[in-house]
């Protein structure tokens, strides 16, 4: 009772701080725009100085030379101090190019840019609904919304994850300027997780999901837009689960080199996936359900899936795989089955 007691005062005064800061966002736009830039490149840094000295230690790159690279990242860490304590906020059209499966794909921005609405929201609106079937997307521009509703089920069949979870933990999130509303939603056609209420005035980009299926029509050439939008939901949920797994606590410098090799693939329905071959690291299931053909036990996402499972074939209609594959230069690769 006691650890339950304590877990919930965490939540609530971490949502508290989320809350916060979203108002910081809304009434100080500049100066929390130099915050969190000065703050990402400090991540950035201090994930090159852990990388840097893995290389080293293991021998890939030589002490001196390792020497000369530490300096410069330090020498970088000093320049720090040199920022505007202020930044202007991005616009609409710097927001939607900063969109991970939008960037510098100039036809493709251009689309979605004759395609979508500048929609505004005043404090109390509500932008979407849980149970309701999802419109399409918002790209929040301005303003600062809170998310809330049950955990997320990440594909997994509703009766099958409420009798494993007779209670679903009630999730919060607060959502400001830059953040996506209803992306995996709108790939798997099913119905909102959560409802999203304004904090404030708020003021989306809005792409319907007519609009944004008919830019997966358009464009299919490889990597097509559908994809690059499964492959950014499939890394986040997988970075997700290696953050809480024990064993990749001390990852991030790994994930960081492996992540250039990444790519998703699709497997027909009914079919039966090899995975774990000896050129696998890990697997993990991002989404769905999937159950291993010879010991017949089922998985559900989001989870790494064991070393002793060599295939597996999908019980859901929608089902993705993120496969760590091995190669002679310790590269990553995923593999999501649709």
């Amino acid at each position: 009772k006691l650890v339950l007691k304590s877990w919930e005062s965490t939540i609530e005064n971490l949502e508290h701080f989320l809350f916060i800061l979203g108002l910081m966002q809304r009434d100080f736009p500049d100066i929390v725009t130099a915050v969190k830039t000065k703050q990402a490149i400090q991540t950035v840094l201090n994930t090159a100085t852990e990388t840097l000295k893995v290389l080293i230690s293991s021998g890939i790159v030589d002490k001196n030379e390792g020497n000369k690279i530490q300096k410069m990242i330090l020498l970088k860490k000093k320049q720090l101090g040199t920022l505007p304590s202020t930044i202007a906020p991005p616009t609409a059209e710097e927001l939607l190019h900063n969109i991970s499966w939008l960037e510098n794909e100039k036809n493709q921005i251009e689309f979605i840019q004759k395609k979508a609405r500048l929609l505004c929201y005043d404090y109390g609106d509500v932008i979407c609904e849980e149970h309701e079937m999802p419109q399409g997307i918002h790209l929040i521009i301005s303003g600062m919304t809170k998310l809330y509703g049950a955990s997320p089920r990440y594909g997994v069949d509703k009766n099958v994850y409420e009798q494993r979870y007779p209670t679903r933990m009630p999730y919060t999130d607060y959502l400001v300027s830059g953040a996506i509303i209803g992306e995996l939603n709108c790939l798997t056609k099913q119905e909102m997780e959560y409802t999203v209420t304004c904090e404030t005035a708020v003021q989306t980009c809005f792409i319907s999901m007519d609009d944004l299926f008919e830019a997966f029509d358009k464009f299919l050439e490889c990597p097509s837009l559908e994809y690059k939008i499964w492959l950014k939901l499939a890394l986040d949920i997988a970075i997700k689960i290696f953050k809480e797994n024990l064993a990749y606590q001390d990852w991030s410098y790994m994930m960081c080199t492996k992540f250039p090799n990444i790519y998703v693939m699709d497997v027909p329905t009914h079919s039966k996936l090899d995975i774990y071959d000896g050129t696998m690291d890990d697997v993990i299931l991002v989404h769905g359900s999937v159950q291993d053909c010879q010991q017949l036990h089922p998985y559900f996402a989001p989870c790494i899936l064991p070393k002793t499972c060599h295939q597996v074939r999908r019980i859901v209609a929608i089902t993705s795989l993120q496969c760590a594959e091995r190669n002679a230069h310790a590269t990553v690769k995923t593999l999501t089955q649709l």
